[in-house]
């Protein structure tokens, strides 16, 4: 009667060696219909202008971006026609649990023989805003689109995930307006 946990340790090994990225992507939009070949540039937040981490987690939306038909503003935000703003972070960790009663029961309830198992799963979020320009320029903040992802992965390092988080929000880009949608991206290495 270990056959269950055999198989379920089989399992276990088979799933370690090809990891995943799963995430909800929601995201809403009233981008024009023109939006393509829009100019645009990534601002960082009032402490990030000196972020090496920033820059490189911007290099990555910005690949996405132009991978959608956007171009980078040659000379900022000046004459971008969209600001984007890019936020990220690790939001904690999620544990299961289940439990593997063996082969000996005491009877009436007893376990005389078991196994607890748990595998726990790192959380990271992934906000993309994109705004008008010439608003922005103003004072205002007039929001063409807003993504947010929310990934979990075996992975507990936020610079080796972001890649995969990026990958999913620009999956389909710019998806359906007020959706939420599932997207698995495989991950290389481990």
């Amino acid at each position: 009667m270990r056959q269950p946990v055999v198989t379920l340790g089989l399992i276990l090994l088979l799933a370690s060696c090809r990891q995943t990225l799963e995430a909800d992507v929601t995201r809403f939009s009233s981008l024009p219909a023109d939006w393509r070949g829009q100019t645009f540039v990534v601002l960082p937040d009032p402490g990030q202008d000196d972020s090496l981490e920033f820059r490189a987690y911007a290099g990555l939306v910005t690949d996405g971006l132009q991978s959608h038909g956007l171009e980078p503003a040659r000379r900022g935000a000046e004459l971008a026609k969209i600001i984007v703003t890019v936020h990220c972070a690790g939001v904690g960790t999620r544990t299961e649990y289940w439990f593997d009663p063996g082969t000996n029961w005491a009877g009436w309830g007893g376990i005389d023989d078991g196994t607890l198992y748990s595998h726990t799963f790192f959380l990271t979020a992934l906000d993309v805003e994109l705004y008008d320009a010439a608003a922005w320029r103003k004072g205002r903040r007039l929001m063409l689109f807003q993504g947010h992802v929310l990934g979990q992965s075996d992975i507990g390092s936020l610079n080796r995930t972001m890649p995969y988080l990026v990958q999913a929000l620009f999956a389909g880009f710019p998806g359906a307006d007020h959706q939420t949608v599932s997207v698995t991206v495989p991950m290389a290495g481990g």
